[in-house]
C-alpha cells in the first residue's frame, strides 16, 4: 500500500523521513522496493525528475541522527540511480584516483568479449577471404568501434552533467551510500577518458562539437572541482585548461570551415579550388569521427589563409543572398578567368577587391542619387528595398524604403520620358513649322518655358545616347518637360506629323488668301458648295473646320510666345476629336489645285473645257469596263499609283477619236462649273455634267457587284450621251437593285452553308471553275491536281485535311458564273465544317479579360502590342488559326471582313444546334449535367485587327456592314440567342469604325502573361514523339 503511494521524488523523500519506515518488516520492503522498482521512471535520476527542494530534501535525511537501514537505503538508491555501466569499487583495498583496478566495467568488458568472440568466429568462417577485402573489413571494423566508442563517451558525458545537481550529495555522503560513489568513479572515469583523448590527440569532432554545445564547458569545469578526490587538484585543473583550449582551436577551426563553404558555394566554382582545398571541402562534409587536432595540423595552411582573409569571407557569407552583388562577381569573374586561371587565393584577394570597389562605388552613387542606368541594371530583376539593406545595413527600414520608392520614381520617369521623347519632338517641330507661316512669326518671342523645354529635350535626346545616362539627370529633364506642356502630345501624334510633313499644306492655309483670308475664303467655301461632285463637298466640311480652326486658335491669335503656339496644337486637338481625320483629309488634296481653280483668272482652260463638253454632248459615248477587265486589275498586286491609273479606265468618255478618263472628265467638269457659276452659261452641258454623276454610281455598282461575285451583265457597257437622263436613272436603279439582291442572296447563301463564310464568291468562283477542269480530265491526274488547287483553299477550314479527291469526285459539272455552282460547292464540302465543328465543340471557359458576348468588344491597343491578342484567346481557351483572326491591310476587302462575321455568328448558331440536338437525344435518358459559370459551352473567340488600315471607302463599307449584320434594329433581334464572341481591336480610337462601336469600348488593355506563348505552344505542339505517332498513325 505505501509503494503505491509513490508518484514523485518529493513524495519518497517525505515517506523515508519518518523513523518506522525504516523498521518495516522485511516483507514490507520488498513489497515497496517491487513498487518502486516498477515505477522508476518517475524517480530515475537521468528521468531529470529531481528538483532542488527534492534534493535539498534528501540531504537532510541523510544528515539526521535517526537510524537508519543503509541495506534499504542502498538498495532504494540503487532504484534511483541508474549509472550507465555498472561499477565496481572497493574504496578499502585501492585508491580511487587510480583507474586499473578501482573499478570493473562488466558492460563494457562483456561487450568486448562478445565482439572478441563473434571476430574469432568470422575468422573461422573467412579463412579464405583475400587480403584486401581483410583490410577493407577492418577498417569498416575501426571506424565502427571509432563511432561506438564516441557515441558512448557523449552519452557518458551528458549522464555526468545531469548529476551536477547531485553533486552536494556525492560530495558528503559518498561513503554512506555506496551507489552515490559509484556514480562519483564513473564520473572520475568518463572525465578521464575524455582528458586522456586531449592529451592523445584522439578527441574528434563530434565530442568537440558535443563540448560546444549549451553549456557543456562549463559544465566540465563544475565536475572537475566538485569530486572530492580532484578538490584543489592542479594537474586536474591543468587537464581542464588543455580542453578548454583545444575546443578554443575547434571554434576557431570550425568557424573558419563554414566561411569557407558559404563562400566556395556561392561565389566559386570547383575549377576555382585547388585540390587541396577540394579535399578539404570533402573532409569537412564527414569529419565527425576524425581526430581534430590531427586535423588542425593537417589543415594549418589552410586555416592561416583563411584567417588571413577573415575579413573578406565575412563580408562575402554576409551578402550572399544579394542578387546584384552576385551579378557583380560573375561579371569581374569571367574577366578575370579570361586573363589567366582564378584560384581561391586570387579570388578573394584581387577579385574581391575589384568587386568591392565597384560596391561602394554604388553604394556612393545611390547615396549621393548620382548613378545611371547602366548602374541600376545591377538591380534588374531583384527586390531593391532588399538590396538597399545589403548597401546600406546602418540605414533605417524608413530611410531604405523612401530611397528604394524615389528610385523606382525616377526609373518610371525614364520609361514615360522614352515614350513621350518622339511626340515632344514632334511637337517642338509642329509648332516651329506653324510659327515659321505665322504673320507675326518676327514677332513671337521664344519664352522661357519654351527655351527650358527644347533645352530639356534636347538634353534628354543626348543624354539617351550616352552608355551610361545619369538617372537624376533624365529624371530632371522629364520633370522640366512635363511641367511645360504635359504628356497630351502623346494623344495627338499623328496630328503633329502631318503637320511636320505637310509643310506646303501649312503654307497654302497661312499665306493664300483663298484660306488665310476670312472674306476669301467664305468665296472659296462658296464656289466648292456651288460644285455638285461629292468629293468637293466632303473636302469642303472637312476644310472648313480645320481652317476654321486654325485661324481662331493660331492665325487670328494674338501669339506673342512660342509656348502659345504649342499650347494652341495641343488645344484644337482636344477641343475636337475629328480634327486628325479632317486634317488628313486636307492633307489628301490639293489646295494648290482648289486655288488655282479658284482664282483662274482667264476662262481659257474652262472655255476650252466647255467646248470640249458641248462636243460631247453631241457625238460622246460612255464607256464602262466589262467584268473581267476590273477583276484582272483587282487580282493583280500594284501600288497606288497603277491601280489608280487602271481604274481611271474603267469609265471614259469617247468623243470621236479623243478619250477621257476618269480624272479627265472630272478635271473637265470642275473647269466648266468654277468658271461658268451661271445656269445659262452652264445650260449646254448641264445634262452631260448629270450623266457624269450617274455614271460613277453606275461604275460603282457594277464593280462592287463583280467584286462580290455577282455575274449577270458581265460585258462592256456603251451609253450614247444623246441618251435621255432617264435611261441613266433607270441603269442606275437597275444596278442598285441587282447589288442589293445579290447582296441578300450572299447572306442566305452564307447563312445555310457556313462553309462558304471561309471565302470570297470569287474565290468559290474560280474554284468552282478548277473542280470543272478537275473531273473532266484523267482519273490518274485527278489526286495531284486536287492536291494543288483545291486541298489549300480548304485547309482554311481543317489545317488537318490531307485527302480532298473524295469530295471532288462527287463534284458534277456546273457552270462556274452560276449561281448554281455556288450552291452545289456549299453542299458538296459543308461536311468538312460540319465534321470539324462537332470535334471541335468543347466547353470553353468565360472570359477574364473583360469581353462580352453578343457585342463587338472594341479594344484600343498600340501597335507594337500585336501578340497581346493571344492574352484574349488563352482566357476563352481558344487556341487561334487564321479563321480567328483577320489583320486588316489596305488591299483588304470589304467581303473578307464581312466572312469574319459570318463565321462568328455561325459558330455560335452551330453549337447551340448541336447541344440541343444532344439534349433531346438524352431527355429520355439522365438529363446532362448543367455546365459550371466558368466552363459553360461558348462559341470560339474571332479578331479584327486594325480596321485603321483600310482605305477610306472600304473603312466606309465595313462600317455599314457591321451596322448592318450586328448593330442594327433587325440585327439585334436575330442575334438574341446568338452570343457571338468577337473584339476588334484597334490602334487610334478616332477612326471610322472605333468611333461606331466607342460604346463597345473595354476600359482596360490587354497584357500580355509572360507564360501564355509557352502555353499555347504547348497545346499547339506535342512534344513526346510517341504521343505524336499514337496521335498521327
Amino acid at each position: 500500500m505505501i509503494g503505491r503511494n509513490i508518484d514523485s521524488p518529493q513524495q519518497l523523500v517525505d515517506l523515508m523521513i519518518y523513523p518506522e519506515f525504516w523498521s518495516l518488516p522485511s516483507e514490507y520492503q520488498n513489497i515497496f522496493l517491487t513498487e518502486i522498482t516498477e515505477k522508476k521512471e518517475a524517480i530515475l535520476l537521468s528521468g531529470k525528475k529531481w528538483s532542488n527542494k527534492s534534493l535539498e530534501s534528501m540531504k537532510k535525511l541523510l544528515g539526521t541522527s535517526i537510524s537508519i537501514n543503509l541495506i534499504l537505503l542502498n538498495k532504494i538508491f540503487e532504484v534511483i540511480v541508474d549509472v550507465p555501466v555498472q561499477v565496481e569499487s572497493d574504496v578499502n583495498k585501492e585508491d580511487a584516483n587510480k583507474d586499473k583496478g578501482a573499478i570493473e566495467e562488466k558492460k563494457e568488458n562483456q561487450d568486448e568479449e562478445n565482439e572478441n568472440n563473434e571476430d574469432n568466429e568470422e575468422n573461422k568462417n573467412n579463412k579464405e577471404i583475400p587480403e584486401d577485402e581483410e583490410k577493407k573489413q577492418e577498417v569498416l571494423k575501426e571506424e565502427k568501434v571509432d563511432e561506438d566508442t564516441s557515441k558512448l563517451l557523449i552519452h557518458h558525458l551528458e549522464y555526468c552533467f545531469f548529476c551536477i545537481p547531485w553533486l552536494p550529495l556525492i560530495q558528503y555522503e559518498s561513503k554512506k551510500v555506496e551507489r552515490l560513489k559509484s556514480l562519483q568513479v564513473f564520473m572520475g572515469i568518463t572525465l578521464n577518458k575524455l582528458f586522456a583523448m586531449v592529451e592523445n590527440g584522439s578527441i574528434v569532432f563530434c565530442i568537440c562539437d558535443f563540448l560546444e554545445r549549451d553549456n557543456n564547458k562549463q559544465n566540465i569545469q563544475t565536475v572537475s572541482r566538485s569530486l572530492p578526490e580532484w578538490k584543489d587538484s592542479n594537474i586536474i585543473q591543468n587537464k581542464v585548461n588543455t580542453l578548454l583550449a583545444t575546443l578554443t582551436k575547434y571554434k576557431e577551426f570550425v568557424y573558419f570551415k563554414q566561411l569557407y563553404i558559404v563562400v566556395s558555394t556561392n561565389y566559386m566554382i570547383s575549377d576555382d579550388l585547388s585540390e587541396r582545398l577540394q579535399e578539404f571541402g570533402n573532409f569537412c562534409s564527414n569529419w565527425d569521427l576524425e581526430p581534430f587536432i590531427k586535423a588542425s595540423q593537417n589543415y594549418q595552411h589552410e586555416q592561416k589563409m583563411f584567417q588571413k582573409r577573415e575579413e573578406a569571407m565575412k563580408y562575402l557569407a554576409s551578402i550572399k543572398d544579394s542578387s546584384a552583388f552576385k551579378k557583380l562577381w560573375t561579371q569581374y569573374r569571367i574577366q578575370m578567368k579570361e586573363q589567366g586561371n582564378l584560384t581561391f587565393e586570387s579570388s578573394m584577394d584581387e577579385l574581391y577587391t575589384r568587386v568591392n570597389k565597384k560596391w561602394r562605388e554604388l553604394r556612393e552613387m545611390i547615396e549621393k542619387e548620382s548613378y545611371s542606368t547602366e548602374d541600376l541594371k545591377w538591380f534588374e530583376a531583384s527586390d531593391l528595398h532588399l538590396e538597399l539593406k545589403f548597401l546600406f545595413p546602418v540605414w533605417s527600414e524608413e530611410k531604405r524604403k523612401m530611397i528604394a520608392n524615389s528610385i523606382d520614381d525616377k526609373c518610371k520617369k525614364i520609361k514615360q520620358l522614352k515614350e513621350m521623347v518622339t511626340p515632344w519632338t514632334k511637337l517642338r517641330d509642329a509648332t516651329e513649322t506653324l510659327k515659321e507661316y505665322h504673320k507675326s512669326n518676327h514677332t513671337i518671342k521664344n519664352d522661357k518655358n519654351w527655351n527650358t523645354f527644347v533645352q530639356s529635350l534636347e538634353n534628354s535626346f543626348n543624354a539617351l545616347k550616352e552608355r551610361e545616362p545619369a538617372i537624376q539627370y533624365l529624371s530632371k529633364c522629364y520633370d522640366e518637360c512635363i511641367s511645360c506642356f504635359g504628356n497630351g502630345a502623346f494623344q495627338c501624334v499623328e496630328l503633329l506629323d502631318l503637320i511636320v510633313n505637310k509643310k506646303e499644306l501649312i503654307k497654302q492655309l497661312a499665306t493664300s488668301e483663298n484660306f488665310a483670308n476670312k472674306e476669301h475664303f467664305a468665296n472659296t467655301m462658296e464656289t466648292l458648295d456651288n460644285c455638285k461632285e461629292v468629293r468637293f463637298q466632303q473636302l469642303v466640311s472637312a476644310l472648313r473646320a480645320v481652317n476654321g480652326n486654325i485661324r481662331e486658335y493660331i492665325w487670328d491669335a494674338d501669339l506673342k510666345e512660342t509656348s502659345q503656339v504649342a499650347k494652341a496644337i495641343l488645344a484644337i486637338h482636344k477641343r475636337d476629336n475629328d480634327f486628325t481625320v479632317k486634317f488628313k483629309k486636307c492633307c489628301d488634296e490639293d489646295l494648290s489645285r482648289v486655288s488655282f481653280l479658284v482664282e483662274e483668272a482667264g476662262r481659257l482652260q474652262a472655255v476650252q473645257s466647255f467646248s470640249l463638253l458641248e462636243k460631247a454632248n453631241q457625238i460622246g459615248q460612255w464607256n464602262f469596263a466589262g467584268c473581267d477587265q476590273v477583276l484582272q486589275a483587282s487580282s493583280i498586286v500594284i501600288d497606288n499609283s497603277e491601280e489608280r491609273k487602271q481604274t481611271n479606265e474603267w469609265l471614259v468618255l469617247q468623243i470621236g477619236s479623243d478619250k477621257l478618263n476618269y480624272d479627265q472628265i472630272e478635271q473637265a467638269i470642275d473647269r466648266v462649273l468654277l468658271g461658268f457659276s451661271k445656269e445659262k452659261e452652264l445650260k449646254g452641258v448641264e445634262s452631260l455634267i448629270k450623266q457624269f454623276g450617274m455614271c460613277k454610281d453606275i461604275e460603282t455598282l457594277r464593280v462592287m457587284f463583280w467584286r462580290k461575285g455577282g455575274r449577270q451583265e458581265t460585258e462592256k457597257l456603251r451609253l450614247s450621251v444623246k441618251e435621255s437622263l432617264e435611261v441613266f436613272k433607270d441603269l442606275q436603279s437597275q444596278w442598285k437593285n441587282r447589288l442589293e439582291e445579290w447582296q441578300k442572296e450572299c447572306v442566305q447563301l452564307r447563312t445555310i452553308y457556313p462553309i462558304l463564310n471561309y471565302f470570297t464568291f470569287n474565290e468559290v468562283r474560280c474554284l468552282s471553275k478548277k473542280l470543272n477542269d478537275i473531273v473532266n480530265c484523267r482519273q490518274e491526274h485527278r489526286a495531284i491536281l486536287c492536291s494543288k488547287f483545291i486541298l489549300p483553299f480548304l485547309q482554311r477550314i481543317d489545317p488537318n485535311l490531307s485527302d480532298a479527291l473524295p469530295f471532288v469526285e462527287k463534284w458534277k459539272f456546273e457552270a462556274a458564273e452560276g449561281d448554281k455552282a455556288l450552291i452545289q460547292f456549299g453542299n458538296l464540302f459543308s461536311d468538312i465544317w460540319t465534321n470539324l465543328k462537332q470535334s471541335g465543340s468543347v466547353y470553353r471557359n468565360v472570359s477574364s479579360c473583360g469581353l462580352e458576348y453578343g457585342k463587338p468588344n472594341l479594344i484600343i491597343q498600340n501597335a507594337n502590342q500585336m501578340l497581346n491578342v493571344l492574352e484574349l484567346f488563352k482566357s476563352v481557351g481558344v487556341i487561334p488559326c487564321s479563321e480567328h483572326i483577320l489583320i486588316c491591310k489596305e488591299n483588304t476587302t470589304e467581303e473578307e471582313i464581312e466572312c469574319l462575321l459570318f463565321r462568328a455568328i455561325s459558330a455560335k448558331v452551330h453549337e447551340e444546334t448541336d447541344c440541343q440536338d444532344e439534349q433531346e437525344q438524352k431527355l429520355a435518358a439522365t438529363p446532362p449535367p448543367i455546365p459550371s459559370k466558368q466552363t459553360t459551352l461558348q462559341p470560339p473567340l474571332y479578331c479584327l485587327m486594325w480596321p485603321e488600315m483600310l482605305s477610306l471607302e472600304t473603312l466606309e463599307q465595313v462600317t455599314k456592314l457591321f451596322h448592318t449584320l450586328l448593330l442594327s434594329e433587325n440585327a439585334l433581334n436575330e442575334l438574341k440567342r446568338t452570343p457571338y464572341l468577337l473584339a476588334v481591336i484597334s490602334t487610334p480610337p478616332n477612326n471610322m469604325l472605333s468611333q461606331k462601336l466607342n460604346s463597345f469600348r473595354l476600359s482596360q488593355r490587354i497584357v500580355l502573361n509572360d507564360q501564355t506563348p509557352n502555353h499555347l505552344v504547348q497545346q499547339s505542339y506535342c512534344n513526346d514523339l510517341e504521343t505524336f505517332a499514337l496521335q498521327n498513325p
